[in-house]
Order: structure tokens, then C-alpha cells, then sequence
């Protein structure tokens, strides 16, 4: 209708006015646009979703509530007022309805009834017919779980199976398995040998009374008989055992037990008591053992043994007399023999014959024959004695009591008095152990004893060069050895006599002391000798004042030569004469630093020797050389002189030992 609207007012344009028709052609204009702005949209089209719709399922009470739901919720969405513009908006109503329709879900079978049958099928299937049990186990196989509501009549249909299956169930026959198994152990237990005639038919009864035809149900009754039955086997009485073996052994027992062994007849007692009376024939073996027991034991019955105390008495003297070793060793035979021939298992029925033995017994031993006491050890103690004796060592008074104990002896003795000679030789073994020695011989050693002790002996007025080593060996000698053994016997003779050698050899040790030639500077002094030369003077000194302040000699004699005058001086020469050999020990040459002539002063002489020494015109000797260098050491110079001149002004000092000027 717009759209018709808008046709036919282009369709009412008038084409090819001229201007003065403007108005009309903008009238047509107008018109134009404003059934342009009436034009109205058609609705859109909604076939196919009612062509959906129409695919709904009549009956949706089938489908679960939740799946509907869903359903509605899509067909409640459809907005039905939209124009052709939405068209895309209801094209995908369609899809959602049947995307929807699509996932419609039944709703489940009812099982309640299955559920109610299979509650009542028994627990315990060994109570039926394998047959009538595998029908129900069919049925309930055949049950088809999670089936729709589609599904219901079969559902159902399954449930009536099941309810007809239960009927049909059928229970098996009882089980008879352990009645014949008690039946089939009455019969091998049963036995006419060892059980009464009463009993065995108490057990047939039992038998003959099971019924066979009854089902499970009745399983109780069933196990009943079987409970009958052992209870009738265990009621089966044994036949009594045969006891006729044991009396005919009592029969047997000795009437006197007095001649029987206390230990043999109690055996016998104890296998009487032993017997249990009444045993049935189970027992039998047992009964028999006891007549067994009995006949064994009456063969094992001992009598007495004879009385052989006096006999035993009589052996044990013998022996003891044996043992003493006294008597021949004939006599000793014949007894040995005798007490070998004993028998000692005789019983009470041969006591005449022990006594005998006894008898004969006393007569061997007094048949016994006595040897002659042994004096070895007597004559060994007195030959023993007698060596004592001959080496001389002992006092008269202890060889007296030796000798007394040697003629004590009574010689003739027989064995049985061996301690009395056994005595004889303990005592001259006694006095001969205590023989008292003499002392030995010490006069030698006291001798160097009293010469060691005296301090105005020889010894000590003499001088030598071990003296202190030799004294202190002497004295550890007397402390460590000698002073134990003052008081020896004379079988120690040796010792003293190795001691008196011993300290006379430490006193032949000592070296007398030999003289020593003595030329030395003198302790405290100035002086100094050495590469031949003496150091170390002073001036103006003579010989004697040399010898006393300057030096130390001994065992020497001092020869001088070469001095100008009586002061000693360089060019002086001291020769050391041995005063012991004679012979020349050493030569030395003194110098005084500053003397050049030798007088032994320092003057102007000496100045002037110098100068013309210094200026060539003269010579000097070595002594002198050495003495006028006074600051040069290698040779003589100006320097050497002028050092010089002021010594002899004075002006300065010369120190003798380094030859060193001094201001």
C-alpha cells in the first residue's frame, strides 16, 4: 500500500512543463518525498518458524522437565512483531527451536518393580534345583537397566519374569553326604572282636533310622542322623581284656623276699603295683606288657651278695701293709696273688667261702717277710760329711757335733724302721749344713785398708797426675764392693784376696806428677809474647824487673843477649833453657816501641838514629825497624820520626802493647 502510495505519485509527474509550472513540478517533488517518508516495512516471515513449531512432540510430558524447560524457554524468546529488516533475527528462531526439540531427553523407565522382585530373590542359591535357579538368574540377566519411558511395558514385563521365576524356584533334596560318611565310619569302626554285641546293634538302629526322601528345608533332621549315629559309635562298649597271662605271672612271685636284693624285689613290687586292673581289650598290648614286666622282673631279682666286710678289712690291711714297701717282694707276690684270686660277686649262698678268703688273708699277711731298712742316704750324708770336713773350713766345735751325728748311726735296721735311718741321715745332712765356717784371711787387704786410711802415708806426700780419679775409683770400689764383704768365710778366700789385688792395682794407677817448663806473660800484665817477640815493656827495665812484673816461668832458665846495657831493650834476646832436659825451648827478641838503640830508653839518640835511617844514610836491624815504626808498619818514614820526636819532647806517649802513639 506505500509502496503503491509512492508509485503513483511518480507515476503523476508531468514531464516537459515549462517554468511558469515550477510550483507544480516542486508539488510533484514533494509529493514524492513524502510517500518516500510514508513507506512502511512488511513483517518479516515467520513460515518456518511455525514450520518448527510444528515439529514439537504432541505429548512433552514424556521429556524431562528439564529438557522442556529449555524448550519453552527458546519459543517463549520468539519476538513475532519484527519487520522484514530483522529477517536474519527470525531466521535463527527456527534452528534454536529445533536445536532444542534435538535435545529433548525421555524421561527414565519405571523400575520400582524390578527393584521390589529382585529384593525378594534368595540370598543362598544352594538351596534350589540348579535348573529352577539358573531360570531365575536368566530372568534377572535379561534386565535391561537405563531403558526410557518408551521402554516402560518392557520394564514391567521384566519384573513379572522375575516374579514368575521366584515361583518356580524349586529346593533341592537335603544332603545326606555326612550321613553316609557317619554310616561308612560306624562301619569301619565297628568290630565284633572288639566291641559288645548290645552296643553294635545300638549303632544298626541309629542307621536304620534315616529317612531319605527330605529336602534342604529339612537339613537339620537330615544332620540329626548323622549326629545320632556317631553318637551311637561313640558309645560302642569294648570287650574286656584277657588278664590270664598277668595272674599266671603273679603265680610266679617268690614267697621270701629277705634273700632278694632290696633293689631287685622293689623292682619286682613296682611293676605289681604297676598293673591297672579292668582294662578293656584296646589295652591289651598293655595288659601283656604288664605280664611281661613281671615274668622280666622275677628273672631279674638278685639275692643278697655275701657278707664280705671282714674280707674287705682283711684286703685293705693287706694292701696297706703291701703299700709300705717293707717285705720281700716273694712274700709280697704270694699275697698279691691270693687277693687276686678273690672272687667278689659271690652271693649270700657262698658265705662260707668268703670267710675262707679272709682267713686266708690273715695268713698271708703274716706270712709277710721284712727287707732291710736302705741306708743310702745315710752313707751318702756321711760321705757327703766327711768332704765337708776335709777342706779345712770349719770350726772344731761344728765339726765335733757332725761327728757326733755320724757315729749315732745303729747300722741293721729292717724296712719297717726306715724313718729311724732316715733320721740318722736327716741328722748328719743337718750338722753338716750347719758346719761354721772360718773367716777368711784379710790381713793383705787391711793392710792397704790402713795404708789407704792413714793420711800421712806415702800416698798422700807424693804427687800425682790421676790422683783425684784413682781416689774416687778407690773409694767407690771400698763403698760398692769391699765394705759388703768384710766379713767372708774362707771359702771365699778368692774374693777378698781379688779385692786386696783390685785396690792394690788402683794404687799402682797412680802416675806421678812429672815437672812442666813454664815461659808465659805474667797474669795481669801488660805483656805480650808472640811470633818470637815480646810486647807489651817499659822502659828502663832490667832483667830482673822483667822476670818478676812481666812474665812467669818455671822449671826454666833465662839467658840474655844482645843488650847495650843494663835496661833491657830491642835487640834484647831471651833464650828459654829447659831446667829439666837442659834443652833450648824457645828465643824471643824484645821490643820497645820508640827505643832504636836498645838501651832501653827513649831519647835523642834514638831520634837521631832515625832520622839518618829515615834520610837512608844508615841501616837498622829488624828489632829496631820495629820499634821506630811508630805510625808506618810497613816501612820507615818522616812520619815515623816525627811521631818519634814527640816522645822524646814529651809531647806524647807510646803505648807499648799496639806501638801506637798516645796524646
Amino acid at each position: 500500500e506505500s509502496w503503491q502510495n509512492l508509485q503513483n505519485k511518480i507515476n503523476a509527474v508531468v514531464e516537459g512543463l515549462d517554468i511558469t509550472q515550477q510550483s507544480r513540478v516542486d508539488a510533484f517533488a514533494k509529493d514524492i518525498e513524502d510517500a518516500i517518508a510514508a513507506l512502511r516495512y512488511v513483517l518479516a516471515n515467520y513460515d518456518e518458524v511455525t514450520k518448527a513449531k510444528g515439529e514439537i512432540p504432541s505429548d512433552l510430558s514424556l521429556y524431562t522437565d528439564e529438557t522442556v524447560a529449555k524448550l519453552n524457554e527458546v519459543l517463549n524468546g520468539i519476538d513475532y512483531t519484527l519487520d522484514i529488516t530483522k529477517q536474519a533475527t527470525v531466521d535463527t528462531y527456527p534452528p534454536a527451536i529445533r536445536e532444542a526439540i534435538k535435545n529433548l531427553k525421555y524421561k527414565p523407565a519405571d523400575y520400582t518393580a524390578v527393584d521390589a522382585a529382585k529384593e525378594k530373590v534368595p540370598t543362598d542359591s544352594s538351596l534350589y534345583t540348579e535348573e529352577s535357579w539358573q531360570e531365575l538368574q536368566d530372568k534377572l540377566n535379561a534386565v535391561q537397566t537405563g531403558l526410557d519411558i518408551t521402554h516402560q511395558a518392557e520394564v514391567d514385563k521384566f519384573a513379572s519374569d522375575i516374579e514368575d521365576a521366584l515361583e518356580n524356584l524349586e529346593y533341592v533334596g537335603a544332603n545326606y553326604d555326612d550321613v553316609r560318611k557317619a554310616i561308612q565310619e560306624a562301619n569301619d569302626t565297628m568290630d565284633e572282636k572288639l566291641h559288645t554285641a548290645a552296643s553294635r546293634a545300638a549303632v544298626r538302629t541309629a542307621i536304620n533310622l534315616v529317612d531319605y526322601t527330605l529336602d534342604i528345608t529339612k537339613q537339620a533332621t537330615v544332620d540329626g542322623y548323622a549326629a545320632a549315629i556317631r553318637k551311637a559309635v561313640s558309645e560302642l562298649e569294648y570287650n574286656p581284656a584277657d588278664y590270664s597271662a598277668v595272674n599266671t605271672a603273679k603265680g610266679k612271685v617268690p614267697k621270701d623276699s629277705s634273700i632278694y636284693t632290696a633293689e631287685s624285689w622293689q623292682n619286682l613290687q613296682d611293676k605289681l603295683a604297676a598293673v591297672k586292673e579292668n582294662l578293656d581289650i584296646r589295652y591289651q598290648a598293655q595288659v601283656n606288657g604288664y605280664a611281661a614286666d613281671i615274668e622280666q622282673a622275677i628273672t631279674d631279682l638278685k639275692y643278697l651278695p655275701a657278707d664280705y666286710t671282714k674280707l674287705r678289712q682283711a684286703v685293705d690291711d693287706a694292701e696297706a701293709e703291701i703299700k709300705t714297701g717293707y717285705y720281700t717282694k716273694e712274700s709280697v707276690s704270694s699275697l698279691e696273688s691270693l687277693i687276686a684270686s678273690i672272687n667278689w660277686e659271690l652271693d649270700i649262698r657262698d658265705q662260707k667261702k668268703v670267710d675262707l678268703y679272709e682267713q686266708s688273708v690273715r695268713a698271708g699277711i703274716e706270712a709277710l717277710k721284712l727287707l732291710p731298712a736302705d741306708y743310702t742316704a745315710v752313707d751318702n750324708a756321711i760321705t757327703a760329711a766327711k768332704a765337708e770336713i776335709d777342706k779345712g773350713w770349719y770350726t772344731d766345735e761344728s765339726v765335733a757335733k757332725l761327728q757326733e751325728a755320724i757315729d749315732s748311726v745303729v747300722t741293721g735296721y729292717t724296712k719297717n724302721r726306715q724313718s729311724e735311718v732316715d733320721e740318722f741321715a736327716q741328722n748328719i745332712v743337718k750338722a753338716t749344713n750347719d758346719l761354721v765356717k772360718k773367716l777368711a784371711n784379710y790381713t793383705e787387704l787391711q793392710k792397704i785398708l790402713d795404708l789407704l786410711d792413714n793420711s800421712s802415708s806415702e800416698i798422700y806426700n807424693n804427687t800425682y797426675k790421676n790422683f783425684d780419679e784413682v781416689m774416687a775409683l778407690i773409694a767407690s770400689y771400698r763403698e760398692n764392693t769391699v765394705k759388703n764383704n768384710m766379713n767372708l768365710t774362707v771359702d771365699k778366700q778368692s774374693t777378698v784376696d781379688e779385692m786386696t789385688a783390685t785396690l792394690q792395682g788402683y794404687i799402682d794407677s797412680l802416675e806421678p806428677e812429672t815437672a812442666k817448663e813454664v815461659f808465659e806473660a805474667k797474669e795481669g800484665s801488660t805483656t805480650v809474647i808472640k811470633d818470637g817477640y815480646i810486647y807489651g815493656l817499659s822502659t828502663g827495665m832490667t832483667k830482673s824487673a822483667f822476670q818478676s812484673k812481666f812474665i812467669t816461668y818455671e822449671n826454666v832458665e833465662l839467658k840474655y843477649s844482645g843488650n847495650s846495657g843494663r835496661f833491657l831493650g830491642p835487640g834484647t834476646t831471651v833464650k828459654v833453657i829447659s831446667s829439666i832436659t837442659g834443652e833450648e825451648i824457645a828465643s824471643y827478641i824484645i821490643i820497645i816501641y820508640g827505643d832504636v838503640d836498645g838501651n832501653g830508653l827513649i831519647n835523642t839518640s834514638d831520634l837521631t838514629i832515625v832520622s839518618k835511617a829515615v834520610k837512608n844514610k844508615i841501616v837498622l836491624s829488624v828489632p829496631a825497624k820495629k820499634a821506630a815504626r811508630l805510625v808506618s808498619r810497613t816501612s820507615l818514614t818522616v812520619s815515623d820520626y816525627t811521631a818519634l820526636k814527640k816522645v822524646v819532647k814529651n809531647e806524647a806517649s807510646v803505648n807499648q802493647v799496639t806501638g801506637k802513639i798516645k796524646r
